[in-house]
């Protein structure tokens, strides 16, 4: 459980991009509430694949756009 005083709200994908046939990247944004006030938040994600699928490396905040 991330949090009992926050709520999601919904993921929306920005973008996707492959770097290499084994490294991608997703863009997207995270809706979430936290004690009645918005903690939304955007992030831009590095995945690799290898024997075990495709597996979370990273990611680095995203400013969200006005």
């Amino acid at each position: 459980m991330f949090s009992r005083t926050t709520r999601f709200q919904g993921l929306t994908i920005l973008n996707t991009e492959m770097q290499t046939p084994t490294e991608g990247f997703v863009s997207f944004r995270a809706t979430l509430e936290q004690e009645g006030s918005d903690a939304s938040f955007q992030e831009r994600s590095r995945f690799v694949s290898g024997q075990r699928g495709w597996l979370y490396v990273d990611g680095t905040p995203i400013e969200a756009s006005s």
